[in-house]
């Protein structure tokens, strides 16, 4: 979950990087063996065809190896093919094959990326100190990769940039290799351990610090479209990143342009759980939360529904909860909505507070406010019903 909330679990997934070093270690094994190119590279290929079969035809790997099998075929017969077109190539034939590819995210955070990283190539060569290099190739990913995240997790972590300078040479130069290692030294193992221990330890450390997530709404398909042309443009014309960063921040702010006024009632089974959302982001009420079980702790509507559904349309706060009453099925939840999301204020029905209620209210955030229906309907009667 860490790897993930700091945006560096694309490390784990079978693709271009993994294949990349064993073609690499393969063929400079082959180059000793034999000085026979064209058989070289034929071994290579056929044992990254056996390794795609083995990891089971993951999208990520079958795009890598048909890629570098086109790679290695451009080179040896010298077709002068470019990149990108090879790329756009390996694209229409995995569509064929599969058209449902377009919906795995690991195929769009690996084709888009890599695509990025291409186009971006030019530029890549220009930097010539090894920072600046990685940093901006750190930038481009996470550009490239920005509407995904955001249409598929609805938040962004914006200090991914610099972690992946320091996670991806650890995976890449020392874990990884010392895993192929360990395959065949098991002794070694401790080593390993430890580097795995750091890790794990940095990346719990990062996602403590929340202030760099930031939540994004749900994007249309046309504004994905223009923000990429407008993306690949600026690789060209620099100047063009300012339009870049003006549309990341419509992607933010796209709920105050929403003029209607929305009710929604969430499938909860009993109980229920209703959000009424004004005009313009003027405001969200939340009535109940429903609840499964008996267990405080866990969420099943809340956790699973209720706020998946707030982060795709932007909703960043909740400003009042309201109570109906305190039977479990209409506010079991509420105390993993209150520890989990923002809620400004919670109101409770008038009378005497159950069990449930009184958790509720001593287990909130601090600076969240616990009303009383009675005490709103004093405060109505005051400003003459206003």
């Amino acid at each position: 979950s860490s790897y993930q909330y700091n945006g560096i679990s694309h490390l784990f997934s079978i693709s271009g990087m993994h294949i990349t070093l064993f073609a690499t270690f393969l063929l400079g094994m082959m180059n000793k063996i034999s000085y026979n190119r064209y058989f070289n590279y034929f071994i290579v290929n056929l044992f990254l065809i056996f390794f795609m079969v083995l990891v089971g035809f993951t999208a990520s790997s079958v795009r890598s190896v048909l890629m570098f099998i086109l790679f290695s075929i451009n080179k040896l017969f010298n077709f002068k093919i470019k990149s990108l077109d090879i790329m756009l190539i390996v694209l229409i034939v995995l569509l064929l094959i599969n058209p449902f590819y377009l919906y795995s995210v690991s195929f769009l955070f690996s084709y888009i990326i890599s695509a990025g990283i291409v186009m971006a190539n030019r530029n890549i060569k220009r930097i010539k100190k090894k920072l600046a290099k990685n940093l901006y190739i750190s930038f481009i990913c996470f550009t490239f990769s920005l509407p995904i995240c955001i249409n598929y997790f609805n938040q962004v972590n914006v200090l991914s940039v610099v972690l992946n300078l320091f996670f991806i040479p650890l995976v890449s130069s020392i874990i990884f290799p010392l895993a192929i290692v360990c395959l065949f030294v098991p002794k070694i193992d401790a080593i390993l351990y430890l580097f795995i221990g750091i890790m794990e330890k940095c990346s719990l450390l990062v996602s403590n610090i929340s202030m760099f997530v930031i939540s994004f709404p749900k994007i249309s398909i046309v504004l994905v479209i223009i923000y990429y042309v407008i993306l690949v443009v600026s690789l060209y014309k620099p100047k063009m990143y300012i339009v870049v960063i003006l549309l990341i921040i419509l992607f933010k702010n796209i709920s105050y342009f929403d003029s209607d006024l929305r009710v929604l009632i969430f499938d909860v089974g009993q109980g229920d759980s209703i959000l009424i959302s004004f005009p313009n982001n003027g405001g969200n009420i939340l009535i109940d939360t429903s609840g499964d079980t008996m267990n405080y702790e866990s969420s099943n509507n809340v956790g699973d529904k209720i706020i998946p559904y707030l982060k795709t349309v932007g909703i960043t706060k909740i400003d009042y909860l309201m109570i109906s009453h305190g039977d479990f099925d209409h506010m079991g939840d509420s105390i993993y909505l209150i520890n989990n999301y923002k809620v400004k204020n919670v109101v409770f029905n008038c009378g005497e507070f159950n069990e449930l209620e009184k958790v509720t209210k001593l287990t909130g955030q601090s600076k969240t406010s616990f009303l009383v229906m009675a005490m709103l309907e004093k405060a109505q009667k005051i400003k003459g019903g206003k």
